[in-house]
């Protein structure tokens, strides 16, 4: 056990601890006063800092002023702020400009027609849902197509129908096909009715009268009526046809270029062709040695001539609107053409696949002027001839109408409007079948749509009910293709980097990894998949709305795709699953058939909220919810899961009961500018925000407006200012640093903390010589003052800001050389002088900073030095004291002893006496 030992001498009653705490005091003040010193050089060190936080400051304002756009800054005022507002970038030019505000952005939403009691009661009816972001057969001709490219002059048209009426119609904001007939028809004063084929406009007189002719003019000197094929009409007849705007030429068409009909090239053979004489022909348009790829028909047709020389020709038809390829070999052997190396030529003309003797023949060349060409259809095998459709109403009236001449779509349903029924055709609400209507009234018979062949049901309209509405099928028209891009895919949203495994029914596995494939289009994908060791065919399905993949391993187990990861990208293919037996191409196989399609089964015993719960957890396209309308009435909503044209969705229920009516069309917002004098553009937006570069200017559409918004673009002096100010007000925060850590007062003789440095005289100085003193170099502007910028008597900048705003008036050039020019102008000069201050390498502040830190280590490290031997000095110092105590304590004990003795002798003594 240790000893105790008191802080207070037990024999002397000394205070040890407090005599050796003002004995080392005593002998600590020289540490003392080396630490006050290293806490002042701290200080020092921190007000260092503080001052180059500051230096930087202004060089950071004076960066702004480096930068050109500053003083090429703009900006730009709308006259309705509410309905439109805008920015100017630098680039755009000062002026005005005329904005109309055309159509509002919208996503796409349909809800159920037929409305239920509860959510939660079971909905009585069984059938699918299939919802789609494609197959539209809306389809109009851009007028800037036509006339090979010329387009249509903007102006007006002057129509007389046969009652002798006459009016004038304005087509001088028509973009497409669709806007003139739209015009056309809405136009008062007259009775005519505007349609178009697929390559003319006709009219049709629905007055009733013959008082005059059926007649079309141009007014004044335009030629809007001219570029539209209407001129010159003038008939004494009930109907008449337009030039034809589309007229074959075989020069027109060999100047068709490649990418308007969908063909896309790829790497090696582009075009593999099969001949009759058992021998194979590749054909690459990507020449590796010199050369330049096809861009046109004529192009291609030329190159493949050269290519097959002897073996494959390749011609225009007659009326050049096709191609035919011929093969020029003989045998026993099937003549086939086909896509190679990703690219998308055969199949993107239609002539893949095995051919019916040694010809085959592409699809059109030409794209009709308005309306989804029948070839297009069946998912892109086209729904070959059609012949002679039966209609009959309810009121027992028919008609038999001949669709064989009909190239579109919208002629079938012309034909069926001109029958002479009281039928109405038109698109479907989906907008990818047909929907006609019994507009009779009669009940005598059911309403019937019939065809000695496969007319009707080619067509989805085979019909024989009392019901007066026939809401056709889907007519699947293709929209996913080889060329098409995978970024497409999805609504615009791609496949992602994500991987997926692909395990064929022998069991043979391979994988797929989108974050390092090369594939760009369906079309390179597909033939990435089909290079895998698995025995799987992937190509574009039978709807063509994407890609399908067939098992040729005939194994015993299932083909099966697995995503890998949360990416999700085969889920997004819609080909995540395990096969099933499908007809495909006229034969039972085992398959995986994914595409661009939600599809949901409902049963009876579904409920709303059961169809709203599983459309959300699987949906790629669409949300779902319930809604009710003023009754208390529940319907199902679904609501695109993107905005604006891209966002638009197919909605199909094989139930009419429970069929679903478009309640917003996804759109794109659309606004058209033009400057004084110029002409108008169009501009797309899926979501209002229009980046226009060809103005600079940013617009964004919240509302339409009445009348055109006028938008002026104009110099902004304000934003040189603003910077000119930011960089006044950073030097004056750093004066006032600098001052308060050099000031000296006389009276109690403080000192700032860099009292009397260098470093505060050279921050002063070189500042004051920049801002006082000419600058060479930086063109006629030669000081700071001539900008309005200057030292007062007290040592702050001050910004005269009318001086500014003159100078940027009267020479703005020179203004901005002033402070932009590099090396030598203002701003450069800020900014090295900051370097030099305060820049990260062997700057003014940062030399300062490491000296005083190095001279604070070595202060502390002497400090560390003189604790030690002040420990030592008191260690030694209490051991002394303490000694002291124990060998006064021992004398005192001797003396004790020593008294005791003594005693003990006188006692003795004593007693020998008595």
């Amino acid at each position: 056990m240790g000893r105790l030992q008191s802080t207070v001498g037990l024999v002397t009653g000394t205070n040890i601890q407090g005599t050796v705490d003002q004995l080392i005091a005593l002998s600590g003040q020289p540490r003392d006063r080396l630490k006050a010193s290293v806490d002042q050089l701290g200080k020092q060190q921190v007000g260092i800092a503080e001052l180059t936080a500051s230096v930087i400051g202004v060089q950071l304002a004076g960066r702004q002023l480096s930068n050109v756009d500053v003083f090429q800054s703009r900006k730009a005022t709308s006259s309705e702020a509410d309905a439109l507002s805008v920015k100017a970038s630098s680039s755009a030019a000062t002026g005005g400009y005329a904005v109309r505000t055309v159509q509002l952005a919208a996503t796409h939403s349909a809800r159920s027609q037929r409305t239920f009691d509860s959510a939660t009661a079971a909905i009585g009816v069984a059938g699918k849902l299939e919802i789609a972001p494609g197959g539209f057969l809306e389809q109009t001709t851009s007028l800037s197509e036509l006339n090979q490219g010329r387009g249509v002059q903007p102006g007006s048209i002057r129509i007389t129908d046969r009652s002798g009426k006459t009016t004038d119609v304005d087509l001088s904001q028509a973009r497409t096909i669709d806007d003139v007939l739209e015009t056309i028809n809405s136009a008062s004063g007259v009775r005519v009715r505007a349609t178009a084929d697929s390559d003319r406009i006709s009219l049709q007189d629905l007055s009733g009268e013959t008082v005059s002719n059926l007649r079309v003019e141009d007014i004044g000197l335009g030629e809007t009526a001219i570029d539209l094929g209407l001129y010159g009409i003038n008939v004494a007849s009930n109907q008449a046809q337009g030039a034809d705007l589309n007229p074959p030429s075989a020069a027109a068409a060999r100047l068709t270029s490649l990418s308007s009909l969908g063909i896309k090239l790829g790497v090696g053979s582009d075009l593999v062709a099969k001949l009759q004489d058992n021998t194979a022909l590749s054909i690459n348009f990507n020449p590796t040695a010199g050369g330049t790829s096809p861009a046109t028909v004529g192009e291609l047709l030329d190159f493949i001539n050269d290519k097959g020389a002897g073996r494959l020709n390749a011609s225009l038809s007659p009326e050049a609107d096709r191609i035919v390829f011929q093969d020029l070999t003989s045998g026993a052997g099937t003549f086939s053409l086909a896509d190679g190396g990703g690219a998308a030529v055969a199949s993107a003309l239609r002539v893949d696949g095995v051919t019916s003797g040694g010809t085959a023949t592409s699809r059109s060349l030409v794209k009709p002027l308005r309306g989804t060409s029948l070839e297009d259809l069946g998912g892109g095998r086209g729904l070959g001839p059609l012949t002679n459709l039966n209609l009959q109403t309810r009121s027992g009236a028919t008609a038999i109408i001949d669709l064989s001449g009909a190239k579109t779509i919208q002629q079938v349903a012309d034909t069926i409007n001109a029958s002479g029924l009281e039928i109405s055709a038109k698109l479907d609400d989906s907008g990818t079948g047909l929907r006609l209507r019994d507009l009779s009234g009669g009940t005598t018979t059911n309403f019937k749509i019939s065809s000695s062949d496969s007319t009707a049901s080619t067509l989805g309209i085979e019909f024989d009910r009392a019901d007066t509405i026939v809401d056709g099928r889907s007519l699947n028209r293709q929209f996913v293709d080889r060329a098409t891009t995978v970024a497409s895919l999805n609504q615009g949203r791609g496949l992602g980097t994500g991987s997926f495994t692909i395990t064929d029914s022998a069991g043979v596995k391979s994988a797929v990894n989108l974050g390092v494939t090369s594939a760009q289009t369906v079309g390179e994908l597909i033939d990435g998949i089909n290079a895998l060791s698995v025995n799987v065919e992937a190509r574009i399905n039978e709807r063509g709305d994407g890609i399908q993949l067939i098992d040729r391993a005939g194994g015993s187990g299932k083909l099966a795709v697995v995503d890998v990861g949360a990416a999700g990208s085969a889920k997004l293919l819609g080909i995540a699953g395990e096969a099933t037996t499908q007809t495909i191409g006229g034969q039972s196989v085992s398959a995986i058939v994914g595409g661009e399609l939600d599809s949901f089964s409902y049963a009876a015993t579904d409920t709303l909220e059961s169809i709203v719960t599983r459309i959300n957890e699987t949906s790629r396209f669409a949300t779902a919810s319930i809604v009710k309308d003023d009754f208390g009435q529940s319907r199902l909503q679904l609501s695109s899961k993107r905005n604006g044209e891209v966002g638009r969705l197919s909605i199909d229920s094989t139930s009419p009961d429970f069929s679903f009516i478009t309640t917003a069309r996804g759109q794109d917002a659309q606004i058209t500018i033009a400057t004084s004098g110029g002409s108008e553009r169009f501009l797309s937006s899926a979501d209002g925000v229009f980046a226009d570069e060809a103005t600079g200017l940013s617009l964004t559409l919240k509302q339409l407006a009445e009348s055109s918004v006028q938008v002026n673009v104009d110099k902004n002096p304000e934003a040189v200012t603003k910077a000119a100010q930011s960089l006044v007000d950073q030097y004056n925060k750093m004066s006032d640093k600098l001052k308060s850590l050099t000031f000296f007062n006389a009276a109690t003789q403080e000192v700032g903390l860099l009292f009397g440095t260098s470093e505060a005289l050279r921050i002063s100085t070189g500042y004051g010589k920049t801002f006082s003193g000419a600058i060479q170099g930086a063109g006629s502007i030669k000081s700071f003052s001539a900008v309005g910028i200057r030292l007062d008597d007290q040592g702050k900048l001050t910004l005269d800001v009318a001086k500014l705003t003159a100078a940027l008036d009267n020479n703005p050039d020179a203004v901005t050389e002033f402070f932009t020019k590099a090396d030598t102008g203002a701003a450069a000069r800020l900014s090295k002088l900051a370097d030099q201050i305060a820049g990260p390498n062997t700057s003014l502040l940062i030399n300062r900073t490491e000296t005083l830190g190095l001279q604070m280590q070595r202060g502390n490290e002497r400090i560390d030095v003189l604790n030690k031997r002040l420990e030592n000095e008191r260690n030694r110092l209490l051991k002394s004291y303490y000694a002291s105590e124990a060998a006064i304590a021992k004398l005192q004990s001797n003396q004790s002893a020593l008294s005791q003795i003594q005693s003990y002798s006188s006692f003795t003594s004593s007693s020998s006496s008595s």
